[in-house]
């Protein structure tokens, strides 16, 4: 079980220039704890790392499990996108490390994205069909259900990954989950402000229900900016702990 990189190992694997150099900076030749290349690095750099080490068993393991983790979050957004048989398969993988679903669980998972991003196309067309007073009335609706389909997508994306190459898999996994999260973050946001944004084109003139849309669509980035921080600052610290217990065990 290896736990330590330095700078000669480090370039014997051919990695990037500025991953390198970030290393290089922070830590001279001096060999170092996985734990502290996490620090200096990222999380995406130390699972870059990861691939080209031989892992133990253990350690396949824990990196699956902690994708499978990351799978989960807003697992149920891609419901509306694949069949009950699909959805209970994915299940099997991401909830109970069923192997023998893994190979079906990363194909529904695929087919899940896919009908999600048909379903985006689908409705960008029907939106553009509008009339200009009906599209400032749904604006804010629009934002809710755009940021809807974005965080099913990237939940069933990070199920695909989840499936896929072991260490990473786990750095596409966060990334898929937080993003997941920040959509969801910004799909609740939207949805709040659409409820006074469609009263507004109602009642009022445009340029107000104008506003309210603008006013939906800056909740809901705020909302996606403070949820994808949250959550990646959570998969990180998980992400940690797993290399300081393999850290630990030597």
């Amino acid at each position: 079980m290896k736990t330590t990189i330095c700078a000669e190992e480090l370039r014997e694997l051919d990695p990037c220039e500025e991953g390198y150099q970030t290393f290089i900076e922070a830590h001279g030749s001096e060999t170092v704890k996985l734990s502290e290349a996490l620090e200096s690095n990222g999380l995406e750099d130390v699972c870059w790392l990861l691939d080209k080490l031989e892992l133990s068993g253990q350690e396949e393991r824990d990196l699956r499990d902690f994708a499978r983790g990351q799978a989960a979050i807003n697992l149920e957004k891609i419901v509306p996108y694949c069949s009950i048989e699909e959805y209970s398969t994915i299940c099997s993988w991401v909830l109970k490390g069923d192997e023998s679903a893994r190979d079906a669980a990363k194909d529904a998972a695929m087919s899940a994205a896919c009908s999600v991003e048909s379903a985006g196309s689908a409705a960008w067309g029907a939106s553009s069909a509008r009339s200009a007073i009906s599209s400032v009335r749904s604006a804010a609706w629009s934002a809710a259900g755009s940021a809807a389909r974005s965080a099913a997508s990237s939940a069933a994306r990070s199920v695909a990954s989840s499936a896929s190459s072991i260490a990473w898999s786990a750095a596409l996994s966060v990334a898929l989950s937080a993003g997941s999260a920040a959509e969801s973050a910004a799909e609740s946001a939207a949805g709040s402000v659409a409820l006074s944004a469609g009263s507004a084109a109602e009642s009022a003139a445009g340029g107000v229900a104008l506003s309210a849309g603008s006013a939906a669509w800056g909740a809901a980035m705020n909302a996606k900016s403070a949820a994808w921080s949250a959550t990646y600052s959570a998969s990180r610290s998980a992400f940690k702990n797993i290399l300081l217990s393999w850290e630990a065990e030597l």
